[in-house]
């Protein structure tokens, strides 16, 4: 009978369809199994430096890191998440059927024999209360059957199971040598002085970056005694600016005594604004040039004295030319009828070269007279 049922059970879920039956997470239980290490690329950046003269020289290239790797092994015990009150009402239902199916089985042997002749009659007689019995509880098992699958379907649905995983648990240095060739990487730089900083720039793609110190803005760094050098945002080292300023005092100096060499080739002798007007002459015009680039040069107040001598020399001689003395007057106008008479000697000689060809004369006399 026992096993007619199950069958009936078996064939009744077949036909209703499984539905599946979620579960949740109770318990879960981890056991460390074994621990190792590893080398592998992190997110820093691994730098190395050296000082080329005055010259920066800074190679960048992915950093690597050691971490902590653990074989776990992870127990987890889920039971189900299902709510049975549907199937609880259902069940309830079915056990007023049963409840009177049994009744009646029960009370079968004392129902009167459905005999009309007999004493005591009643219609229904033991047979029949068996059947109404039998009938009523097999509806109500149908009826129950279905709840009562799925209950033990959901009483039978926990399980526990066991994974093993590998978890990194943490950088133990977020910094070392990496096992194999490091690739190259482009990052920021930048240089700080009293914590302003003077200059910004990247490594090259190839991670590579190089800089004169030298080029530094002389004003930025002369009272410093010392440059921060940042790779990435991390302060990596710092610089003596000693060597640095001395270095750049020395090409100052240079640069100055190349410029002078150039400059002191021409002579300073007319200031603008002389006889005649006009600009200064080509040397004390490089000598205001160079005051400009060296106001505090090694030649300095030398070029500022040619260039008093040469605009009081211009003064004097302004003064001469607009207050002549009586010899000089007639000097000048005695040379100045000859340069006319030698013009117009001039003149007769190309007219009589050209034999009245107008264009052959205005040509000898711009080429050839002087007045």
């Amino acid at each position: 009978m026992v096993v007619r049922l199950l069958l009936l059970a078996l064939c009744v879920s077949s036909l209703l369809g499984c539905a599946d039956i979620s579960l949740q997470t109770v318990d879960t239980q981890e056991r460390v199994l074994s621990r190792s290490y590893r080398v592998e690329s992190g997110p820093g950046v691994r730098v190395r430096s050296r000082m080329d003269d005055t010259t920066l020289v800074l190679q960048t290239t992915q950093a690597c890191q050691r971490s902590s790797y653990a074989e776990v092994e992870i127990t987890e015990v889920r039971e189900p998440d299902e709510e049975v009150t549907e199937e609880l009402i259902i069940l309830g239902l079915a056990l007023a059927p049963i409840g009177t199916g049994v009744g009646l089985l029960v009370d079968a042997p004392n129902v009167h024999e459905n005999d009309r002749n007999s004493r005591e009659y009643n219609s229904i007689g033991p047979n029949g209360a068996y059947a109404a019995g039998g009938v009523l509880v097999g509806t109500g098992g149908l009826i129950a059957l279905w709840p009562i699958v799925e209950l033990f379907r959901i009483a039978a649905a926990g399980e526990e199971t066991t994974r093993t995983t590998e978890r990194r648990e943490e950088v133990v240095d977020p910094n070392v040598r990496c096992a194999g060739p490091s690739n190259p990487k482009s990052v920021a730089v930048q240089l700080r002085v009293g914590g302003q900083t003077i200059y910004s720039g990247r490594t090259q793609s190839n991670g590579l970056f190089q800089l004169d110190l030298t080029t530094l803005p002389t004003n930025k760094i002369s009272s410093a005694i010392s440059l921060e050098v940042l790779v990435a945002g991390q302060t990596v080292g710092e610089i003596d600016l000693l060597p640095v300023l001395e270095r750049q005092e020395e090409k100052l100096r240079q640069a100055d005594e190349e410029l002078w060499q150039r400059v002191s080739q021409s002579p300073c002798e007319r200031i603008g604004g002389g006889p005649g007007g006009g600009a200064d002459d080509g040397g004390c015009r490089n000598r205001r040039l160079y005051l400009q680039r060296f106001p505090n040069g090694v030649h300095a107040q030398q070029a500022r004295d040619e260039l008093a001598r040469a605009a009081k020399n211009t003064r004097e001689l302004q003064i001469a030319e607009e207050q002549p003395d009586p010899a000089t007057a007639k000097a000048v106008e005695q040379a100045k009828k000859v340069r006319e008479a030698q013009y117009k000697a001039c003149e007769k000689q190309c007219e009589r070269s050209c034999q009245k060809n107008e264009a052959c004369f205005v040509t000898c006399v711009e080429e050839g007279c002087e007045r």
